[in-house]
Order: C-alpha cells, then sequence, then structure tokens
C-alpha cells in the first residue's frame, strides 16, 4: 500500500513540475502537457480530437482517435510511408514492446522546419494518436516529453456492493 501511495504522489509532483495532468476521456487517455499551452478546441465528437497551442511559438499537440485498422506493425509502416512522400526525416520509429505503443520523431517542412514526436496507442479497438509539434529548439524537450507521457486511462471499478445474508428472526 505505501508503495503505491509513494508512485502516486511522486508521479503528481513530478506531473506538477513539468506541466498539468490532461485527461481525455473519450480518447481514453491522459498525458502531461506543459502549462504553456492552452486548450484550441477540445471536440465532443466520439472519435475525440484534442487541440493544445502555444500561441507564442506555435507548438502544438493534438489528438484524434481512428479506428483500427491493421496492427500496429502496419500503422508504422504506413505512417513511414506517408512521411516518405512528404521528403521527412524520420529519426525514430520504434514500437515499445512492454505498451504496444508505437513512438516516432519525424523532421519535416510544414512552412518552416519543424519536428514531430508521435505516440501512438491502442485504446478499445481504435488507435489513438497524440502528436507534439515543435517549430522552436526550445520547444523540442517539452514537446517531446507531452507525447511520451500519453497513456491508457484505465476506468476506475466501481466497488461491488457486499452482499449480506438475510438476518434470521
Amino acid at each position: 500500500m505505501k508503495k503505491i501511495v509513494l508512485a502516486t504522489v511522486a508521479a503528481a509532483l513530478a506531473a506538477a513540475a513539468h506541466g498539468r495532468i490532461v485527461s481525455m476521456p473519450k480518447a481514453g487517455i491522459e498525458m502531461d502537457i506543459p502549462d504553456s499551452l492552452v486548450v484550441l478546441k477540445s471536440s465532443n465528437l466520439p472519435a475525440g480530437v484534442y487541440y493544445y497551442m502555444d500561441n507564442a511559438t506555435r507548438a502544438n499537440v493534438n489528438v484524434i482517435v481512428q479506428p483500427k485498422k491493421g496492427s500496429m506493425e502496419e500503422f508504422k509502416k504506413l505512417s513511414l510511408e506517408q512521411y516518405g512522400k512528404l521528403n521527412a526525416k524520420v529519426k525514430k520509429a520504434e514500437i515499445d514492446t512492454a505498451s504496444g505503443a508505437l513512438d516516432m520523431e519525424v523532421e519535416l517542412d510544414l512552412g518552416r522546419p519543424c519536428t514531430c514526436y508521435q505516440r501512438v496507442v491502442e485504446v478499445n479497438g481504435k488507435f489513438t494518436i497524440a502528436t507534439a509539434t515543435a517549430f522552436e529548439a526550445k520547444d523540442k524537450k517539452a514537446m517531446r516529453r507531452a507525447v511520451s507521457t500519453v497513456r491508457v486511462k484505465t476506468a476506475k471499478k466501481k466497488a461491488a456492493k457486499k452482499k449480506t445474508a438475510p438476518k434470521m428472526q
């Protein structure tokens, strides 16, 4: 019990030091985002689309949910093909063996050079894709960290009501 409490407190302190925890119920995830990012749009669509943006540098995080078609390995292959068509430089594209998440780091030009960090997790038979984009070198660490904190939000189980035997009279 002490270990769980300590781990929870440590996680909360770490999140507080680097931003705030944002829960995205429709996406089925939560993540830590820098305090400098503000909610630009949060959709109530069943898929859930969330945008967070720093108005000073236009660093941003967006989260989308899409139907799962194929395996994570197939998603990775398709992503690499699409980034190739954009002449992007893929610096990282790895599937984490422990979590099954796909982590990518890509450098490309979106009107100006930027670095995109992407984490794809499977939640309830769908792919939830978090992408953070940094245009300024000073934003790269925060954007990389935001995407690396994406985790599947597990539903809290309600305590089962205790059944009691009827009283004998």
